[in-house]
Formats: structure tokens, sequence, C-alpha cells
């Protein structure tokens, strides 16, 4: 019961709130910005990942181990920071909104490694036989029709972390990202 009056409170929160969101829609197609409480826009870091891929040194020096395919941007942390809130709301011009918001807005979660943000791709090993190729968690958001061709995209209770936004229909490796920070 309590698991569901938090959902309900969260829906009726973002309902809210964007109810009450006075800004224009984002003016170019392909453009999406977060929109913070006092209703200002703020551009996302935009990079283009790399796709690297390795081998652990049991694969090379032995032929036996693991091999790993990762999008990589660089930095430890976005330009773009985000202070952590119940809800964290972007606007993501898709030039109209009649597509399904999952088709053109994914959104994954990076880590921090050394110096750069990765996202694994594909893990495969040779030894178990295990393969997680282009097993991706998208972080499920809630979306809505906004303006003439744009999405609201609401996320909510997102832990702190490296975020990058993927979008459009077409695959892509370039990146919206965004720091979420206590």
């Amino acid at each position: 019961m309590k698991k569901i009056l938090l959902v309900l409170v969260s829906f009726w929160s973002s309902f809210i709130f964007s109810q009450e969101l006075k800004i224009e829609e984002p003016e170019f197609v392909g453009q999406i910005f977060y929109v913070d409480s006092n209703n200002k826009s703020f551009d996302l870091e935009f990079q283009t990942c790399a796709v690297k891929t390795g081998q652990s040194t049991g694969r090379l020096l032995t032929g036996i181990g693991k091999i790993k395919a990762r999008l990589i941007v660089k930095g430890k942390e976005s330009s773009t920071i985000i202070k952590k809130t119940e809800s964290i709301t972007f606007i993501y011009n898709n030039g109209d909104n009649l597509i399904v918001p999952t088709k053109v807005v994914r959104l994954l979660q990076f880590e921090v490694d050394g110096n750069n943000r990765q996202y694994i791709i594909s893990n495969v090993s040779n030894v178990s036989g295990q393969s997680t190729s282009m097993d991706l968690n998208y972080i499920k958001y809630q979306a809505k029709k906004f303006g003439n061709g744009s999405y609201l995209i609401v996320l909510n209770n997102l832990p702190v972390g490296e975020y990058a936004f993927f979008l459009g229909e077409k695959a892509s490796n370039d990146a919206y990202l965004f720091s979420v920070v206590e």
C-alpha cells in the first residue's frame, strides 16, 4: 500500500509540475534541455561516444578470458550538473510527438572509469559461454506530449550518477550527458 501511495504521489507531483511549466519548446529538432524548478532551461553536454573493445589479460596471454565493448565519453563528470531532487524534467524536440517516446528517447547510466565515463555494451567470455551483447538497461521515465513536436520527460528519484540520453529513431553514438549530484 505504501508503494502504491508513493507512486501516486510521485505521478501527481510530476503532473502538477508539468502543468505549471511555462517554457517554450526547444527551437531545433533533436534538441534536448533540462528544465529547473524556476522554469529555466539548460543545454546538456554533448559528446559523440567512442566504441572501444578490449580483451582481458588472461585472454591476451592464453586465449581464454573476456572481451568487452564499451561506449566511452571523456571526463569523470558532465559539465551539466543537476542537483538531486524527487523529479528531474527535460524537454526533447523530436520534430513531432506522434511516436512512442521510448522509441526516440533512451537513457543510460554510465560508470566512471579513470578519467572517463563508460557503459559496457558487450561482455563475452569464451570460458563460461556467457554473453551480454547489447543488453542495455534503459532507465524508465514518464513522458507526455509537449507543444507541437516535443516530449516532456520526467525522471523520478534518479540516483546520484552520470547519465546519457541517446535520441532519435536511428542508432547513434551521439550522447547528451548530465550528472546528478547531492
